[in-house]
């Protein structure tokens, strides 16, 4: 009964015992607190801190030109960073513009093709294809003042230089005088572009590809376009012939230069032959001649009678070929 009439006393005031005398369980508890939460602010400090200020690589590629900007948006275009791998802290970040030219297409087959209107009055639809580049000398103008909305820009100062263009050549012009008027096109679409937006753009290429005309126009001019097309035939097949006509005259001189340097080749052999046999001749007389000296000499042959007999008879053995008989008395003897 004493047990159960004992007055209950809430855990939280419980009494514990430890070495440092009697503390609640409650009061150790907000110790503990307390020092986790300092632990765990001193770990985020160390953990946090060196990822928000360490430093990061950033990389420029070859086609690319770029800006730095920071965490609250703004962009320095006081520096043009090219291609580079860059070390910059976290806080900042680079914004990247293509180097390379950037290319816009107005095409029928993608909904966008060009309607303009030729100087005798007729509407009809062109192909185009429109590149450039962005220059690093105004790259600060054009993003100060346009912002990323420069490409809308240039793309429709372009499309209104083409239609405007297109109003100064006839039909036939487009058929006739293509690469002109496509060429007319790059020349205007750089200084308009420059003189409306003052954006200095460099100009790639402009390719003036299809014109779609009207059926009653095809019609009306599907004639002209026959003739032109044999025209062009006809002087296809007169540059044909007057290529085989100069490769003839090429063969023709060749061969004459060919048989000339022949018979020029011929004569110097001949030339260097009989020179060759005579100088062989007068080496073998030379030597004929030194060698009867020697002979004469030899058998002590003085008189000039003598001399010439020996001669004239050597000169007839070496004409006739010898032969060597044997007589009776089988001794041989020379027959001349």
């Amino acid at each position: 009964m004493e047990i159960e009439s004992a007055k209950r006393i809430p855990y939280a005031e419980q009494q514990t015992t430890c070495c440092c005398g009697k503390r609640s369980i409650s009061q150790m508890n907000k110790d503990e607190l307390y020092g986790w939460m300092i632990f765990l602010s001193f770990l985020g400090l160390f953990i946090v801190f060196p990822a928000t200020f360490a430093p990061s690589f950033h990389y420029v590629r070859y086609d690319e030109m770029a800006f730095y900007k920071d965490l609250y948006g703004q962009i320095d275009t006081s520096t043009i960073v090219t291609q580079k791998r860059v070390l910059i802290p976290i806080t900042k970040t680079i914004v990247k513009f293509p180097k390379t030219a950037q290319c816009t297409n107005f095409f029928l087959s993608e909904g966008d093709a060009l309607p303009v209107f030729s100087s005798d009055g007729l509407s009809f639809l062109i192909d185009v294809t429109f590149c450039y580049y962005l220059t690093e000398n105004n790259l600060e103008y054009v993003f100060t003042n346009f912002g990323f909305g420069y490409e809308n820009l240039v793309i429709n100062n372009a499309r209104s230089t083409i239609k405007d263009k297109a109003t100064h050549y006839p039909m036939n012009s487009y058929v006739q005088n293509h690469d002109f008027v496509e060429r007319d096109f790059g020349e205007s679409l750089r200084g308009t572009i420059l003189q409306i937006s003052h954006i200095e753009i460099e100009v790639a290429q402009v390719l003036l590809l299809n014109s779609y005309f009207p059926d009653p126009v095809i019609a009306q001019n599907l004639q002209s376009a026959v003739q032109i097309q044999f025209n062009q035939i006809q002087q296809n097949q007169q540059v044909v012939s007057d290529i085989i006509a100069q490769t003839n005259l090429l063969v023709n001189n060749i061969v004459v230069q060919t048989s000339l340097l022949l018979s020029n080749t011929n004569a110097t052999t001949n030339l260097i032959v009989m020179n060759s046999l005579s100088q062989a001749n007068n080496k073998v007389l030379s030597a004929r001649g030194e060698g009867i000296l020697g002979a004469l000499n030899a058998m002590g042959i003085v008189d000039p009678a003598i001399r010439d007999e020996f001669i004239q008879l050597s000169a007839v053995i070496e004409s006739v070929p010898s032969k060597i008989l044997f007589g009776g008395t089988s001794t041989p003897f020379i027959s001349l």
